[in-house]
Parts: structure tokens; C-alpha cells; sequence
């Protein structure tokens, strides 16, 4: 299949000499129409009226399509970002900036950006309902059925448990692509590292609890741990816990420390059990501090360039001193990496510019494995510490890094990424191969 950026023009440039046009099925997702074709030596370019675009549900800046045989062609990519719908004021809360600038740099591109929400898409529907940033509103309107999905569902309501079922249902018997693959949660995707050299000696004890009673069978275990819900919660939900004589000392930011037995602690997670969360135990680790006491860990993005692993950005998360978290939600601090070595002691700062380059090759093996057991990824964002030995850890996996970090620390950084996300879209879907 040859790709195509194509203004859908029937002119030519000077010298071009036009074969004759001839009409030929022109799909785009599950939808197709008859459009006339032009060719010459130098460029292919497609004619589509007013009410072609319509019949396709193809917006106007949708450029892109290649030939698929003589008699066919395929518009696209269109790409769904597949997330959950907010107040009305602002549909997609935290992410909805994100999306907006996805949406612009895809119009730049050529390519046709939307947004659907759980319920949207439907076994044997050719279209899906989906939400197109236009002259700087959001317009919800009738989508092709989408040959990619970008998964940013960063939580799994209750009450809409019944639609995600069904839309998992739906994207496994439909052609699509999915970012990533399934529906996969921080602490699923944690334990696939946790025997598997030679990562297993990066990650610290980490058990996965289902329930009330293996909740408290799991902090029993440790004498010093953290215990936080396996899907992202920007902070919510975490704890530490540190075993005392007579029962453990619990910890919490923006809290006062006090004393809670096992079964008091297994209740103040309940709400998490009964929709269907699991609860992630992990020892705590001696992390590096910087000289004014703070603590370290750092994020690695990792994401996919040209079929290969690429860290993006290497990020440090400083927390506040009595933080229990170095989460950005909770008061902390996103930093470069280069930033943070003038807060280190001389001799860390003059390690850490290697052990930085270790942990990023780390975290593009990881990816590669991960991609290899889980299928497509498109990206992740691998959080790691150092303790005070500079050993590595591998703290969490992340399906769906946000980009926050990025955007504190420089924009430019954040539409990089952006941008490479896209890019590998293209590049998956036989749009256009990325060179560099």
C-alpha cells in the first residue's frame, strides 16, 4: 500500500501530466463511497465533493489516504481518543487541554482527531458518536468508526461498568487498534515484571490485593510498606503503613499520623473492593533525598518511534518534605533531571548523569517486553527511584501517562510527545512511515 497526503485537489502542479480519472471505492473506516481518482508519475490526488464528506462523516481538514489496489483507496487514519465525559463546562476535565492540543496538531497532520466516551461504539454500527474540536468548541458529531483508539480512561466508574464491558467487547471482535491493547491497569502490567529477568531484581516486594482479607494478609507481611489502588488516582488512596507495637502507624499527605489496626484499614479501602479495584502493597524503599531532605523518584516516558523504543523525557518528582509522595497532586515538584543534580550532594551529582542513562535503557527494554507479552502500546510512563546506594527500583507501570509533568517542565517537551504519539499512529496504520 502506497500513503498519501493529498489536499483532495484535482489540480496539478506544472509539468505533471494527468492520467485519465476513474472512479474507484474510496473507504474511510467502515464507511465507503465512489470518488474519481487522477494519477500521474508524480502525486495521485482524489476529488471529493461536499457531499462525499458528508456521506464519509470525513471533517475537512482529513487529508491523508493511500491505495489499496487499483480500484480502492483508503482515507484515514481516524483516530479516537477513548475517554470519560465530564461537566458540561468543561467534557473532559483534566484532560481536556491535552485533547484540544492532540486535536490541533492531528488537523495540522492531516488526520482526523475525536474523542468517544464509554457506550459510544456498538457491535455492527458503522458510526460512532464522538466529539470534534471545531473553531475552538467541542462539537458532538456523527464519527466513522475509528482505526485507532487511544485509551485515557484514567478511572472506572461504578455506574458505567456495564458500557466499558461492552466496549471491550466491541474493540476485540472489530479490526481497530488499540493504545494500548486491553484495558490494563498499573498493578496488572507491574506484575508482569516481577519475575522476569532482568527486571525482577529492580522491583521491590509488591503483592496485589482483591479483597478485604488479602489486603490485611498483605500488609501484614511487611513492616514498613505503601498502599495504594491499582489504577491511578492522583495521589487518593495512598497510605503508608509502618508496623508499631500494637499495631501500625498510618500515614497519609495532608493528614496527621495515627494508629489503625489491620481490620480498620482493610474498611478504609472497601469503597475501592466494591467496584471491582484492586489494592497494590509494596515495601517502601530508603529513597534518595536531596540535600534540603526531600525525596526523589522520577518518571521515564517511554514511547514508540518508528517501531522502536524511545524515552521521550526523563522527569524528577521532588516531594515536600514530610510527604509520603512525590505526586504532583499532593504538592510535588516535576523537574528535568538535569535540574535536579545542582540539589544533590557533588558525589551524587557527579553519578547520576550515567545512572540516568541506565534507567532509561531499562525502561526501553521494559517497554519492548511489555510490547512483546501485551501487544501494541504506543507509550508508557515507568516511575523508578534510587535508594541511597543509587540501586534502581521499578516502582510502577503506567498505561496512561498523563502529561502534566511534561508541561511544568517544558511545553515544548510536552508537544514532542504529542506529537509522537500521532506520529506512530501513521506509522501503524500504514499512513506514513516515520524517518526520524
Amino acid at each position: 500500500m502506497r500513503p498519501f497526503f493529498s489536499r483532495f485537489a484535482h489540480c496539478t502542479r506544472g509539468g505533471d501530466v494527468m492520467t485519465q480519472s476513474h472512479m474507484v471505492n474510496a473507504a474511510y473506516g467502515a464507511l465507503c463511497e465512489r470518488v474519481n481518482l487522477f494519477g500521474s508519475r508524480r502525486k495521485t490526488r482524489i476529488l471529493l465533493h461536499t457531499n462525499i464528506r458528508r456521506a464519509l462523516h470525513l471533517p475537512p481538514h482529513a487529508m491523508r489516504f493511500m491505495t489499496t489496489g487499483n480500484q480502492a483507496i483508503r482515507l484515514g487514519p481516524a483516530f479516537a481518543i477513548y475517554a470519560l465525559s465530564k461537566a458540561k463546562g468543561r467534557p473532559f476535565g483534566q484532560q481536556q487541554k491535552l485533547f484540544q492540543d492532540v486535536s490541533r496538531l492531528g488537523a495540522r497532520l492531516g488526520m482526523d482527531i475525536f474523542v468517544i466516551t464509554p457506550g459510544a461504539v456498538r457491535a455492527g454500527v458503522h458510526v460512532v458518536s464522538g466529539y470534534r474540536f471545531r473553531e475552538g468548541v467541542w462539537r458532538e458529531e456523527t464519527c466513522p468508526y475509528p482505526d485507532i483508539v487511544w485509551r485515557r480512561l484514567t478511572s472506572r466508574p461504578r455506574a458505567l461498568q456495564a458500557k466499558l464491558i461492552e466496549d471491550e467487547t466491541v474493540f476485540s471482535e472489530m479490526p481497530q487498534i488499540t493504545l494500548p491493547r486491553s484495558m490494563s491497569e498499573k498493578g496488572v502490567m507491574h506484575q508482569r515484571v516481577l519475575t522476569r529477568a532482568p527486571f525482577s531484581s529492580h522491583v521491590p516486594q509488591t503483592k496485589i490485593a482483591h479483597n478485604e482479607e488479602t489486603l490485611i494478609a498483605c500488609v501484614d507481611a511487611f513492616d514498613d510498606c505503601y498502599v495504594k489502588p491499582a489504577r491511578g488516582t492522583q495521589g487518593i488512596g495512598i497510605a503508608r503503613l509502618r508496623r508499631t507495637r500494637g499495631g501500625h502507624e498510618f500515614l497519609r499527605d495532608g493528614a496527621p499520623a495515627s494508629k489503625i489496626s489491620l481490620p480498620e484499614l482493610a474498611l478504609w479501602y472497601a469503597s475501592f473492593f466494591r467496584v471491582g479495584e484492586r489494592v497494590i502493597v509494596q515495601e517502601t524503599i530508603p529513597l534518595l533525598h536531596t540535600m534540603d531532605k526531600r525525596p526523589l523518584d522520577f518518571r521515564c516516558l517511554v514511547q514508540a518511534v518508528n517501531g522502536r523504543p524511545v524515552a521521550t523525557a526523563l522527569i524528577a518528582r521532588v516531594g515536600s518534605p514530610q510527604s509520603i509522595t512525590t505526586n504532583l497532586h499532593t504538592g510535588g515538584e516535576a523537574v528535568s533531571a538535569q535540574d535536579l543534580l545542582p540539589r544533590l550532594t557533588a558525589s551524587q551529582a557527579s553519578a547520576m548523569p550515567a545512572e540516568f542513562r541506565r534507567a532509561e535503557s531499562l525502561a526501553c527494554d521494559l517497554f519492548e517486553m511489555l510490547q512483546r507479552q501485551h501487544g501494541e502500546l504506543g507509550e508508557v510512563g515507568i516511575d523508578f527511584a534510587f535508594d541511597q546506594n543509587l540501586r534502581i527500583y521499578i516502582l510502577e507501570i503506567n498505561p496512561c501517562p498523563g502529561r502534566r509533568m511534561l508541561r511544568n517542565v517544558d511545553p515544548r517537551l510536552r508537544m514532542h510527545s504529542i506529537t509522537r504519539i500521532l506520529e506512530h499512529a501513521l506509522c501503524i496504520t500504514g499512513y506514513e512511515t516515520i524517518k526520524s
